[in-house]
């Protein structure tokens, strides 16, 4: 036994945008190389797909029938080509979208209850550790803590949405969230493989400890 005084646990701060605890764990279990910012940005842009997918089609088709009553001539970008002093943007500016998104994200909380959802469906119940006892090594089946569980549940999420096809990490990651919703995808085979396993060690729960 380690003679060495236990660790304090440590207070975890909200996110600033859904004031969630966890959300603030997803997005440190996220975050590479220390790029805290980096792993936000793709959090949030992850959340804005899973509103985009999930927004009813009504609300997706009035866009375009806007767009599509306007007048067929010569583009906007134009009228603003020909304004004197006007500033010039380009075309692939991430940072107006993103802060678009972050506005939206804050005023809708159905992308946070699906997330929320995801890591409720893959938070294991049950899991197995393995045991030496008498020269053999037995994997004996013990109950989850819940802050156990709701670490396992992330780190699942964010490794199985690193194993999707794709470069874009913000979409695998709203694939993986909505799959997991819906009971499907890596994460939720990863618990369902877990469960297994404890079922068929529970002879071994004797050995508990």
């Amino acid at each position: 036994m380690s003679r060495r005084t236990a660790a304090k646990k440590r207070v975890i701060l909200p996110d600033p945008i859904f004031r969630s605890q966890l959300v603030s764990m997803a997005m440190s279990r996220l975050l590479l190389e220390g790029k805290k910012g980096l792993a936000r940005r793709l959090f949030y842009e992850s959340l804005e797909h899973v509103e985009r997918l999930t927004k009813p089609e009504g609300e997706a088709s009035s866009a375009p029938s806007k767009a599509a009553g306007k007048p067929q001539g010569k583009p906007e970008a134009s009228n603003a080509k020909s304004a004197p002093g006007a500033p010039k943007t380009p075309q692939n500016s991430r940072p107006s979208n993103f802060s678009e998104a972050i506005t939206t994200l804050s005023t809708n909380s159905a992308p946070l209850k699906i997330f929320q959802q995801a890591v409720l469906n893959v938070t294991p119940v049950v899991e197995v550790k393995s045991r030496r006892v008498g020269g053999s090594n037995y994997q004996v089946p013990l109950e989850v803590n819940p802050e156990r569980g709701t670490a396992l549940a992330l780190r699942w999420l964010i490794q199985a949405a690193r194993q999707r096809p794709g470069r874009e990490m913000a979409i695998k990651l709203a694939n993986e969230f909505l799959d997991a919703s819906n009971k499907t995808g890596n994460a939720i085979r990863k618990r369902e493989e877990t469960h297994r396993m404890a079922e068929a060690n529970k002879a071994f729960a004797n050995y508990r400890f």
